[in-house]
């Protein structure tokens, strides 16, 4: 029964992806402002049909420009995010090249930087500046890549630093930079454990196809957003003090969320994660 259950969940969500490719594909087009608010009921839809809810802490910022920094650990982030406004993610020039989801991620009007070529990282980080001055509301992934949804992984400061050196060049004077932290915190309706954890993020080396099977059979799944206050350019000294900054409350807000307790600034140790507070 449970694996005849995966088996229509996986066969919605074809049906909805193939619906999402066949609406957003001409929206982008032809009406961009209904393209922006489409995946937000898709990525909804989706979430639905896995068995995951997602609670939000917090608001989004209306400044603008306001960069959202975010916490990383599962391709469910990007649905789950997602679902709570309309965004646009910022990423790795590799996934482009992926089968499907890149094509995926270009109807949602990813942002791709290929930090190997100087040129086409300062193309990429000109068109995220002008997004961001146009009102999008972009989502970055600082760490560079995926954890195991139980720590935050160092931030890397130099995308931030190009954004900011290009945003900052236009008239806008100043920018905001919002910290967030997306959480797997029950399945089932029960706390979820280190090894419960595994079952929904992906990381490392895992495969893409065994992953998404296993969400299906393991869910339902409860996750948590954290939205920390935006944090002003022009009050830090440099772009590694903010950085730092945004790495302390993400990990702060995750940790939070995972342990259902508050925490504050000073529990939280360099790479820290589960069982490795101050």
């Amino acid at each position: 029964m449970k694996t005849a259950r995966a088996a229509v969940k996986l066969f919605l969500c074809v049906l909805v992806l193939l619906a999402f490719i066949l609406v957003q594909w001409p929206l982008l087009r032809l009406w961009p402002a209904a393209a922006r608010w489409f995946p937000v009921w898709i990525d909804r839809t989706l979430l639905a049909i896995i068995g995951a809810r997602v609670v939000l802490h917090g608001e989004l910022s209306n400044d603008s420009p306001t960069l959202i920094v975010s916490s990383h650990s599962s391709w469910i982030d990007i649905l789950s995010i997602g679902s709570i406004g309309p965004v646009s993610f910022v990423s790795k020039q590799e996934v482009a090249d992926w089968p499907v989801v890149g094509f995926l991620a270009t109807l949602i009007r990813t942002i791709f930087i290929d930090r190997t070529r100087r040129q086409a990282t300062g193309n990429a980080t000109a068109e995220l500046a002008k997004r961001l001055i146009d009102g999008d509301r972009m989502v970055l992934f600082p760490e560079g890549t995926s954890s195991d949804g139980n720590r935050v992984l160092p931030f890397k400061s130099a995308i931030i630093g190009a954004v900011e050196k290009a945003v900052l060049g236009s008239d806008i004077g100043d920018m905001s930079i919002q910290p967030m932290a997306v959480a797997f915190v029950r399945r089932s309706g029960l706390p979820m454990s280190r090894a419960d954890r595994n079952f929904f993020t992906w990381f490392g080396d895992m495969e893409f196809a065994p992953h998404v099977w296993g969400v299906m059979l393991n869910a339902p799944v409860e996750i948590v957003i954290s939205v920390g206050e935006p944090l002003r350019h022009s009050r830090y000294p440099d772009r590694k003090h903010m950085t730092r900054q945004l790495e302390i409350e993400v990990k702060r807000m995750l940790l939070s969320s995972i342990m259902g307790r508050d925490l504050v600034d000073s529990d939280i140790v360099q790479g820290s994660g589960v069982g490795q507070l101050a």
